[in-house]
């Protein structure tokens, strides 16, 4: 699991919080992905809608160091907990609540849809859909290229001459117009 905790300052927008984390959910494909075991191994199903839920932690009645080992302990547990690759998204997020404008967001990814590269990436995209739902007006994002059409089995398959041949040259040519491919490590 890839773990991230994020601190939040100031008056906080829930709603607005949870709108924009189920924006990116909808924005990224990868995030709307569940593993189905077809003859033990994980094939990739991408499901229309997704949603993220936002458990909400209330430490505010607590004492101020109790609040933070509280915390400490709801970031570990959360980051060490399972998934269930046959559910998505494969995303969790908890809200602590420290006090009125005082909150620490944990998000927790599956290795399997994002890497240390992209965590970073949803995130400042998370940043900018929460703002402009603040404000009222669209998020000024770059569009997404297309997703790469490439499946697991396909890669697996012995392909003939002529179609791995082909099979490179298109993943070259995305990598040459600087297509933006998640790399999700092997097993083997």
């Amino acid at each position: 699991n890839l773990a991230r905790s994020v601190t939040l300052s100031g008056p906080l927008d829930v709603a607005a919080l949870r709108r924009a984390l189920n924006t990116l959910v909808q924005r990224h494909e990868v995030l709307r992905t569940r593993f189905e075991n077809v003859d033990d191994e994980p094939v990739p199903v991408v499901v229309a809608d997704a949603e993220c839920a936002l458990p909400i932690e209330d430490l505010g009645p607590l004492p101020r160091d109790e609040q933070h080992a509280r915390a400490e302990r709801l970031a570990r547990e959360e980051a060490g907990a399972p998934f269930a690759l046959d559910r998505c998204p494969l995303l969790r997020t908890r809200l602590i609540r420290f006090g009125e404008h005082e909150h620490r967001l944990l998000l927790t990814l599956h290795h399997m849809v994002a890497d240390g590269w992209s965590v970073p990436i949803l995130l400042r995209e998370w940043a900018a859909l929460y703002a402009a739902i603040r404000q009222g007006r669209p998020a000024a994002l770059p569009a997404l290229p297309p997703a790469p059409t490439l499946a697991p089995a396909a890669v697996e398959t012995d392909l003939d001459e002529p179609a791995y041949t082909a099979l490179v040259e298109r993943c070259q040519e995305h990598i040459r117009a600087g297509d933006v491919f998640q790399i999700v490590p092997s097993r083997s």
